[in-house]
């Protein structure tokens, strides 16, 4: 009878958990929470920080969405993780951001309120100035290790986007590299002035999105007489930075993006992209 009673408090115990973990929406949608995962870790023998950086509106995730920000924590010990929803996001950016880039995101703020992406997107580019390491969005998940993918010397690395772009879902770098530094100054007043960069998807993408970036990294080369190389391997910028490229979408098809129904996720969750009207 008492082992029993002891079974039957286990299962309950175990149930709260459950419970506790996954909880439903409004909308009917299971939610996961994402908590940090900052504990010590090994130190690599790399000039990138072992730091993955991720961000979503809450912390409180759909599964699909948690698998994949499980997937970056569990095959990639070696590095710290950081989640930021919307709080920390802002928390952030005033905290660490210079007037300029707290007068921006309050315009972002004015300007598109539904589309939090976009404020994001200008978030990822501080963090990366200060911090470096990582940045992956949130439909993605790692085919492979990080530490199996970079090298020692690595200062920045990409793959090449179907638009022969550099890859902006995925961001390694170290703090303070040329594109990033750059990226962010040109963000920061492209908001102020209303001036977007043509050529995105949308008209929003421009402030700080995949064309901002792009047309940052070709600021940078120019100012060296050079343009922007799609060639693998490493290359060098004036002042000892360089930048890696991996031959190859999805960083060379080590990563997967956008998971089957992240669309239909963001909609169930009533969070607008910043691709939509």
């Amino acid at each position: 009878m008492v082992l029993v009673i002891i079974i039957t408090l286990i299962l309950l115990l175990c149930l709260l958990f459950v419970v506790r973990k996954i909880r439903t929406s409004e909308t009917g949608v299971s939610l996961v929470k994402i908590s940090n995962n900052t504990k010590r870790r090994k130190k690599w023998n790399l000039k990138i920080p072992q730091t993955i950086h991720q961000t979503h509106k809450t912390k409180q995730v759909p599964l699909k969405m948690s698998e994949a920000i499980y997937t970056w924590i569990n095959m990639n010990p070696e590095f710290e993780h950081k989640y930021y929803d919307d709080a920390d996001l802002e928390n952030y950016i005033y905290l660490h951001g210079d007037d300029n880039v707290t007068s921006a995101y309050k315009r972002l703020k004015e300007m598109f309120p539904d589309k939090g992406a976009m404020r994001a997107d200008l978030f990822r580019l501080l963090v990366l100035k200060r911090e470096g390491g990582v940045y992956a969005d949130c439909d993605t998940s790692p085919k492979r290790r990080l530490v199996d993918i970079l090298d020692k010397e690595d200062q920045y690395v990409t793959g090449i986007g179907r638009r022969s772009d550099f890859h902006q879902w995925l961001i390694i770098t170290v703090p303070n590299h040329p594109f990033i530094k750059t990226a962010l100054e040109m963000a920061t007043r492209n908001i102020l002035e209303n001036k977007p960069i043509p050529g995105g998807v949308s008209i929003e993408s421009g402030f700080a999105g995949p064309p901002l970036l792009d047309k940052a990294v070709q600021h940078v080369l120019s100012t060296e007489n050079k343009t922007k190389s799609l060639q693998e391997g490493t290359h060098k910028i004036a002042g000892g930075s360089t930048y890696r490229v991996i031959k190859g979408d999805y960083l060379g098809g080590n990563v997967n993006f956008k998971y089957r129904g992240y669309n239909d996720d963001l909609k169930e969750m009533g969070i607008k992209h910043w691709t939509q009207k």
